[in-house]
Parts: structure tokens; sequence; C-alpha cells
């Protein structure tokens, strides 16, 4: 028995779940016997079961296993008459007729030795049992609740409903649009044992509720149906937008798509700042407005809010907005502006400024200010500048000096139509700080020989004066005991740290203060020292005398100014 038991184990661990079969006898079955029942056990698993095979009664399931093993000797359906050594007998019965299926035992009588014969007892029998698919009568449809279903969004599985399954034999369900959306499909049932196809889904990657087309058939059925399953599977639950953070300026239009508008069906949006109507397209999902409140908007102020994405069926999104102030200059990025003698700074001014006014914040006028407005328009004695419609403000230092530094004020108007509506704004006192920071790395007073000058402070005193630019020596020729060291504006204005001019002999010459201030704009020339002669006697006997310029941290190079005793 225990030998038995164990090859009949080997005999079912190579059948499908479902056959089971039965063995209860001492006695010892020859291997023709238990190779014969196994193979006809195998060939009615692998032809007819897992084939699905569909018979109509029980002489149709008899004759498809006859079929199926006729190069197998001495197998009956009958009890034979000359019952001989290794005849099988095999008894069918029908259990149970369900809507699909014949519950069916098949027994098998093996033949063994008794009294000089051959005899079939049921005690030394098998079984096993089979569900044989019933075949069923053709019909035209088959029934389904929609052909337009969603799936579940968070588990990603759909569910088709089949009411009339009952009747219903094979059936085929396959993608035919779209299949990369779809995972897997089976037959299974509700709580209710309601008989659905099961449809899985791959989670969403483009944020889009692409639609997968099946085609259904089962094969007794004459239609085929295409079914829509629009794939909803987000287990996140989060409201995807293409930006999180939106900068913006004043009176700006923006735009905000969320990624994953057609999953989320109910979105709602509400701000906790005073902003105009918000709109929400939900055939695009693009989210848009203006920067602008409903009332008391002051365009030179930075604001910051949130606003919120809001849905039953999805996690609450907040969008962080930034709303920069106007920008009076667009390329300016604080109020420090740096000027130059040797080139030209420009200003680009915004293009919905309409007017703009200059003011001197530490002079009455800015003729005393180190800046100079190249295209503006200076009115009211030069106490301030103003343009209208101008695309820049082009700038200049006076005096390349760093420490002559400039505050003005700035007052404008602004005027943009945002949203079909014009909105106007004036800003009153906007500061600005001018310095000069670049101005020519070295001067040769010999390349500006027409902006220097020399006068007799005398009267009816001799004077002339020449350049040597070979010794760098200014000579000059005179019999006056007080001259008058001029420096046109325009050259002046371009030395950086004027030093003091040494004086060779101080017993003979003496030198008020260099002149080192502010150059007024309204002058052509600037008197930067007054060469006293002390005794007009000596000097005539010692015929000569020098003052030095050292270049030192200024940008003017060294030189010399040779006065020469001369009458006439």
């Amino acid at each position: 028995m225990k030998k038995i038991l164990n090859i009949l184990s080997i005999f079912s661990l190579m059948l499908f779940t479902g056959t089971t079969i039965l063995a209860c006898s001492t006695y010892a079955y020859t291997p023709d016997q238990l190779g014969k029942i196994f193979k006809i056990i195998k060939r009615i698993q692998d032809n007819i079961i897992d084939n699905n095979i569909r018979l109509k009664d029980k002489q149709d399931i008899i004759n498809n296993i006859v079929n199926n093993i006729k190069d197998i000797d001495d197998v009956y359906f009958e009890k034979n008459s000359n019952i001989k050594e290794n005849d099988v007998l095999i008894n069918i019965n029908i259990n149970k007729i369900n809507d699909k299926s014949f519950e069916t035992t098949i027994e098998f009588f093996e033949s063994y030795k008794i009294n000089g014969g051959y005899e079939y007892k049921s005690d030394y029998s098998q079984s096993s049992e089979y569900s044989f698919l019933r075949k069923l009568e053709e019909i035209e449809d088959i029934e389904i609740e929609s052909n337009d279903i969603k799936n579940d969004r968070e588990s990603g599985y759909a569910r088709i409903y089949i009411k009339n399954y009952s009747k219903i034999e094979t059936i085929s369900f396959k993608p035919i649009e779209n299949e990369e959306q779809f995972e897997k499909w089976w037959i299974t049932n509700d709580e209710f044992d309601n008989v659905y196809i099961a449809v899985e889904f791959k989670k969403i990657i483009n944020y889009k509720n692409n639609v997968t087309k099946f085609e259904l058939s089962a094969t007794n059925v004459n239609n085929k149906k295409v079914i829509s399953i629009t794939n909803i599977f987000d287990s996140e639950r989060n409201i995807q937008t293409n930006i999180d953070k939106v900068n913006l300026i004043w009176g700006d239009k923006f735009e905000i798509k969320v990624l994953n508008y057609s999953l989320v069906s109910d979105l709602k949006i509400k701000c906790d700042f005073d902003l105009k109507e918000i709109k929400y397209d939900n055939k695009s999902g693009i989210i848009s407005g203006y920067a602008i409140k409903n009332k008391d908007n002051n365009f030179l102020r930075e604001e910051q809010f949130s606003v919120y994405l809001i849905s039953d069926l999805y996690n609450t999104k907040v969008l962080s907005f930034s709303i920069k102030p106007i920008e009076i200059f667009e390329n300016l990025n604080d109020e420090n502006i740096n000027l130059s003698t040797t080139s030209k700074t420009y200003l680009k001014v915004n293009q919905n400024i309409d007017e703009l006014t200059f003011s001197a914040l530490s002079h009455k006028s800015f003729d005393y200010e180190n800046v100079v407005f190249e295209n503006g328009n200076y009115t009211n004695d030069n106490l301030q500048v103003k343009y209208r419609k101008t695309d820049e403000v082009i700038l200049s230092a006076w005096w390349a000096n760093e420490k002559k530094e400039s505050y003005v004020l700035v007052d404008s108007s602004y005027s943009k139509v945002i949203d079909g509506e014009t909105y106007t704004q004036k800003f009153k006192n906007y500061r600005l700080h001018f310095s000069v920071t670049q101005w020519d790395k070295k001067l040769d007073i010999f390349s500006f020989k027409n902006d220097v000058k020399f006068e007799s402070r005398a009267k009816n005193k001799y004077l002339k004066y020449n350049f040597d630019d070979l010794s760098k020596e200014i000579k000059v020729f005179t019999n006056s005991n007080s001259i008058n060291f001029y420096l046109k504006n325009t050259f002046y204005r371009k030395i950086n740290n004027l030093n003091d001019l040494y004086i060779e002999d101080t017993n003979l010459v003496s030198l008020n203060p260099t002149f080192k201030d502010f150059p007024a704009k309204n002058i052509e020339y600037i008197k930067i020292n007054v060469i006293s002669i002390q005794n007009i006697e000596e000097f005539n006997k010692a015929e000569k005398t020098n003052l030095i310029y050292n270049i030192g941290k200024s940008n003017l190079n060294s030189f010399k100014i040779q006065i020469i005793y001369k009458e006439s």
C-alpha cells in the first residue's frame, strides 16, 4: 500500500489542481497497469481539461477520452466478458451539472487474477475528479454594464461586470489601443457572487488619464465588444503642477499648468490675498491671472502670498507667489550707480514709465552734483532734470573724485494696461546714489596744452609760456611777481587726487593752497594756484626757479614748471 501511494503521489504532482486521485488497496499493481492509468489521466488533463474542450454530455466525454487514448490497448468503458491481465475499466459518473461544467468522477478499475481468471473489483480502483466544460448555445452579445468605465484611483483595478456570464463559454479579452497602460486581467466574483473581469493597470506616469481600449469576445458569442477604460491610477493623490513657486512683477500675467488636470475633476482655487480673479480652464488645466490686487496696489512694494488648489479626492496643493516691485530702471539691481569720466552709463527705463524727474538731494542745483544727465532736460535753473517717454537715461561722472558722491530723488509716473484696464501710479522720492569709480588711468599735461593757461596778475607785465615735451617742462617767461595758473574745467575734472606743486626755492616763490574742490559746471577755467614772486630783484638775479609736480597717488603724470625772468 505504501509503495502504491508513493507512486501515485508522484503522478498526482504532475496533475493540475482540481484533479484528485484516490486509491485504496493492498493489491500490488503491475508496472503496466500503473503506467496505463497514468497515461490516461495525463491525456485527459492535458488534451481535454487544459485545452478547455467543451462537451455536450456524458457520451461526448467518453468519445473525447476514446479519441485521446487510441494508442492505449485494453481500456474499456463497459465491463468486457473476456477480462485479461492489465485490462482497465473506466466508469464515468456525472455528479452535478452546473451552468458551465459537468462535475465528474472517473473511476479506474484494474483487472486482477482470481481463481485462475481475471476480474474487476471495486476495492482495487482509483478515482479522479474532473470539471469538464459544457458546450453552450450560441448567443448574440455579452451583456455588460457599460462600454466606457474608469479604474480605481488608489488600486488601479477596473471591474467589468458580465450579466450573462452563465451563458458564455471561453472569454477572450485583449488590449487594442494604448496597451502600455495595461498590466493583466482575470475573471473573479465579488462578495455577492457577481462575476466580473478584473483589469489591472500600471500607475500613471505622464499625468494623463489615458484611455486603453479592449476587445471583449467569447467562443459562443456572435458579436464582439470594444470597451474603453480610463486609467486614473494615482495612489499618491497629489495635485501636480509645472511650477510650485511663482515669481512675478506687478502687472505680470501668470499661467500655471495642472499636469494631472484630467484626473482632478473637482479642482477649486482659494487665495489668501486680495488678488483679482484667478481663472481655471478645466479643459487645458491652465490656471491664469494677473499680479494685481482689487484695490490698494502699491507697485513699489514686495508682496508674498499663497494660492491653494483644493480637491475632495486629492491632497491640497499650495502655490507660493512672490510679487516683486516695479523696476523703474530695468537694468538696475540696487540704488547704487557707478559712474565714469571715460564712458557713459545707461539706465534702461521701464517701458511703462511715462515721466521721470530727477531732483538733487544734497544741493539746490545739479551744477554742484557729480553726475551729468547727458540726454536730460535741465529745468528750473538746473534744479531738476526731466524725461518723458524715454527708453534710457544716459549718465556720466563730472569729476574724477570717488569721494564726491551724489544723492538724487526720482519722481515718476507709471501706467500699464492690465487685463484690459489701465492702471496709473505715481512714484515719489525714489532714491538713487551716484559714485564715481572709473576715470583715466594716466593723464599727461602735455597732451592738454590748450587746456593750460598762465596769466600775470600784475598789469602791464610781460608773460609768455611754452611746452617742452621732451624734458616735460612748461617754461614761463615773465617779469611779473604774481601769476595765475589755470586748468580748463574739462581737463581739471579728469584729474583724480591732484597733488600740490613742490617749490624748489621757497625764498623766491610762494604758492597759495592748491584748488582741489568740486569744479562748478558753469565756469570754463579753474584757478589751480597763484604763484607769487616774493622778491623780484632776487628773482631777476637768479634768472629762473622751478615748481615741480610729482604724480604720487594721482593720475596726472609728473612735470615741471620753470619760471624764467624776462623783461620782454
